[in-house]
């Protein structure tokens, strides 16, 4: 049983965006309920306790990447983990979102097959043009449901 749709992991120089743009979105719109570190720990919580539980909790792990997130060892910890869970339940939850253009310089090897190996998502800021980033969102997650 799963308490949380999605739990998104992000770079702390991104949550601003990512709170407001994708999480917001997922949560109102379309229903999802969403953990994500930065806001749902709270500050007389263990940190990586809460997080650890809330992971096993949820039904897809999302990443929004970006440079700040391949250089945040809580971000590689909480992919870590989210990549653990995947190979024990043999599922294909993990989704990734680049939130811009990353150097390859600054990834991983974890993060860097992610990105060859998983159909990533491109965010786009502009309202305007955004929709085809929601579309093929909601197609993945019903790919990976049924």
């Amino acid at each position: 049983d799963y308490q949380h749709d999605i739990f998104v992991s992000c770079a702390r120089e991104q949550y601003d965006v990512v709170l407001e743009s994708i999480v917001k979105r997922l949560e109102e719109q379309e229903s999802f309920k969403v953990f994500i570190t930065e806001r749902n720990v709270q500050a007389n919580e263990c940190k990586m306790g809460t997080t650890l539980a809330n992971l096993d909790k949820s039904r897809f792990f999302m990443i929004c990447l970006s440079n700040n997130f391949c250089e945040d060892q809580w971000c590689e910890f909480e992919t870590n983990m989210a990549m653990q869970k995947t190979l024990y339940e043999n599922a294909g939850n993990v989704i990734v979102v680049l939130l811009e253009d990353i150097s390859i310089e600054n990834m991983n090897k974890q993060l860097w097959w992610l990105v060859r190996n998983e159909e990533y998502l491109l965010w786009d800021e502009n309202e305007d043009t955004s929709e085809l980033f929601w579309i093929k969102l909601r197609s993945r997650l019903n790919s990976i449901n049924s």
